[in-house]
């Protein structure tokens, strides 16, 4: 015969261990985290990108606009308008495509990074108005929606060297001369630091692009946050800190964006760029499911779309998304006046509301864009127009400032409140809960089992 009453306490003191040890943290003085990776570059056949400061960029041709700190938040001058050029692309330019005249929009972004590593210039042509080019393939002129990239034709040898490693890629070229007012000049690849989240894996999607990226965790922003300054765009992915951003490392998110950077923000994130940048939008709690979104084109280069509209997304519950936007400087990506209504499910039991799927704003000379999804769960859960759409919108980061001045005050956040433990993580709580009542069942069986041992035969 065999008393259990041991094995019983032993179980109530490991089982809330194990559960608690699944949170994760992000606090300046734990390093704990949940996940085991560490730093990875995800290789391609281009250069490694030489390490640098944001600040110690010297061949910048931006200007950081004006910005006024006001109860509202930023009015600056427009800072995507700052950017444009208007130069004229002689007979015999390259032309990508990014509508349906592109075979394959999403590797078309990884084409473009490889020419740009290559060292050629790239630009872009957007819209609205969207347009009309005279190409090889379309002699008497056709309207090329999605914001076009051109590279010019004495850049051919990059061109063909980036098309052998993207052969999928339509390429077709002028045959006769343009001029635009409504131009973006890329000049340099975009070096992309992906923070690592357990639910949302935006890997995914940057793989499938072609896109070269480095992966590092939660800890390594913790112990080294001034890493950023070494990339143009970093992508904070669900859950993030889940809103629970030490004072230290938001300040150095909120001057790596002012200074240039761009960040992203995926589904409970949107509570890290709540925390970082308040009064921009109010983030509530998400649905699981599938919903329409419709996309909406601003004529910046953040915004080219051209593709499926209104789209299917799918969101994962227990996670946030932005009902309402406070600040006037938000611009829509994609929202919806059905969100809740799921087709798949039934009818009787749903209720739909208006919700914000995807958002960007400037913040100096900076971009901050939040997404209420997962990028890399699109294509998993069946649904390749939103893995397509969530891939032009990442793709769109190509373009960003380079720093002229570091030496302007930050933009006004709009809110005074503390930033060290705002929001929550809805699974965590979650797992919190079972925990206390699994451990408080198991502690009570453990000591029934001290005072009346259990045998077993």
């Amino acid at each position: 015969m065999k008393t259990i009453n041991r094995l019983a306490f032993m179980i109530a003191l490991i089982f809330p261990i194990l559960i608690l040890a699944s949170i994760p943290v992000y606090a300046a003085t734990d390093a704990s985290t949940t996940t085991n990776v560490t730093e990875t570059v995800i290789e391609t056949d281009m250069a490694a990108p030489e390490e640098t400061t944001v600040a110690a960029v010297e061949d910048a041709e931006i200007e950081i606009p004006p910005v006024e700190n006001t109860e509202q938040g930023t009015t600056a001058t427009d800072p995507f308008e700052s950017r444009l050029m208007d130069p004229t692309f002689p007979a015999g330019t390259y032309v990508i495509p990014m509508d349906d005249k592109q075979g394959d929009v999403v590797k078309a972004f990884g084409l473009v990074q490889e020419i740009l590593a290559e060292g050629a210039e790239v630009y872009r042509l957007v819209g609205p108005p969207d347009p009309t080019l005279e190409t090889t393939q379309y002699p008497s002129g056709d309207v090329y929606e999605g914001g076009p990239f051109l590279v010019l034709g004495s850049d051919e040898p990059e061109v063909m060297e980036a098309l052998s490693k993207f052969p999928t890629v339509s390429v077709d070229t002028l045959i006769s001369s343009v001029t635009s007012d409504r131009v973006y000049k890329m000049d340099r690849p975009t070096r992309i630091l992906l923070i690592y989240g357990q639910y949302g894996d935006s890997g995914i999607t940057l793989t499938a692009m072609g896109l070269p990226f480095t992966q590092v965790n939660v800890t390594d922003i913790q112990t080294n946050p001034s890493m950023v300054y070494n990339y143009d765009v970093i992508i904070d992915d669900c859950p993030g800190a889940a809103g629970n951003v030490p004072s230290d490392i938001a300040q150095i998110i909120r001057e790596f964006v002012a200074q240039g950077g761009e960040a992203i923000f995926s589904d409970i994130a949107l509570l890290d760029l709540d925390a970082i940048f308040p009064g921009y939008v109010s983030v509530v709690d998400n649905e699981e499911g599938s919903f329409l979104f419709t996309q909406h084109n601003n004529g910046d280069f953040i915004s080219q779309y051209s593709g499926v509209n209104p789209v299917m997304v799918y969101t994962m519950g227990g996670g946030n998304i932005v009902d309402e936007i406070l600040n006037p400087a938000v611009r829509i990506l994609m929202d919806s006046d059905s969100y809740g209504f799921d087709e798949f499910k039934s009818i009787d039991i749903q209720q739909t509301m208006y919700r914000v799927g995807a958002f960007y704003f400037a913040y100096g000379a900076g971009i901050v864009e939040g997404f209420a999804f997962h990028p890399g769960d699109q294509a998993e859960n069946g649904f390749p127009d939103a893995q397509r759409m969530v891939s032009i919108l990442i793709g769109n980061k190509l373009i960003h400032a380079s720093v002229t001045d570091t030496s302007f005050e930050l933009p006004y956040t709009g809110s005074e409140r503390s930033i060290e433990t705002t929001g929550k993580d809805n699974r965590t709580w979650r797992l919190l809960y079972l925990t206390i009542i699994m451990g408080t069942l198991f502690i009570t069986a453990g000591l029934a089992g001290i005072r009346k041992p259990i045998f077993i035969s």
